[in-house]
Order: structure tokens, then sequence, then C-alpha cells
């Protein structure tokens, strides 16, 4: 189960001191999609991403997908779900991703599934987490309500 400290994983040392900026996006993509890179490696990278995206004005969701990282992300999902922080950073990352125009693309990375499945976690804080992003994938259109409706979304809700 995840603490309510969402900075630190335990038993991973933290670059924390470091600010990341939008010119180290491609750097942070290139550790998170490395199939050579550490799990902790691939989480601190999810999250310095997260915390980009994060952003109150203007967040750099285009040059984060222009990498081509958001079905990392996505896999993140269920690569390691013993890893709760990996799951909740990478939830977090997409649902300020699906919060822009760019609900659309979440869904089509094949998100929508793994997040219903994480609506049935032990962790509270992945449960909203999974509720979050749908919810905002599911506001977008129409359709992507249709979607998020037809792979089970509201029973675990």
């Amino acid at each position: 189960m995840l603490d309510d400290n969402y900075n630190a994983s335990p038993g991973v040392t933290t670059s924390s001191s470091r600010k990341y900026t939008e010119d180290d996006i491609p750097e942070l993509a290139a550790l998170l999609m490395g199939s050579t890179t550490s799990p902790d490696c691939v989480l601190e990278s999810t999250r310095h991403l997260r915390r980009l995206l994060t952003r109150e004005r203007n967040p750099p969701v285009k040059e984060v997908l222009s990498t081509g990282v958001l079905p990392y992300i996505v896999d993140n999902l269920t690569k390691d779900v013993q890893n709760l922080w990996l799951v909740f950073e990478s939830e977090w990352a997409l649902t300020n991703i699906a919060a822009t125009e760019h609900a659309q693309d979440v869904a089509c990375a094949e998100a929508i599934e793994k997040l219903v499945f994480l609506l049935s976690n032990e962790s509270p804080n992945v449960r909203e987490q999974a509720a979050w992003c749908l919810g905002n994938i599911a506001g977008d259109s129409v359709d992507l309500r249709d979607q998020v409706l037809h792979h089970g979304a509201m029973p675990p809700l």
C-alpha cells in the first residue's frame, strides 16, 4: 500500500534536488523506454515526467507524446503491479495527459482496460487515480465515455 508521501519511494534514492525541465523530456523518456533501465530508474523517470505534466500552466504534453513514451507509461500500469509507486506515478501522468485534448491518445494506447482493472486495486491511492484518469477520458467525448463504460468502469466505482 502507498503511504501519503508521494515524493519518495521506499528504498529508492532519488535525485529530487535536480530540477527537470522540458529540455530533459527526451532523456527522461529514453530512460523510461530503455530495455536495460533499472526498475528504480524507470520509476524516477516516470515520476519526473509526471511532475512536468502536472504543471498548472502549459504542461508539456505534446513534447512528452512526441517522444513515443505513451505506450511505455501505459505498460507501467501492469508491468510490475507489485510496485504500486510505479503504477501510481504512471496513472497520474496519464491523468494529466487525458485532461488535455489528448484523451483519445491515452485511450488509443489501450489504457482504459488497464485503468478499469486498477479500480479494484488494494491501494486507495491507485484506485482514486485510476478513477480520475477514467473520468478525464470519459469526459472528453461520448465515444470515449462509451468505451469506458463498455470496459466495465461503473461496477467498481
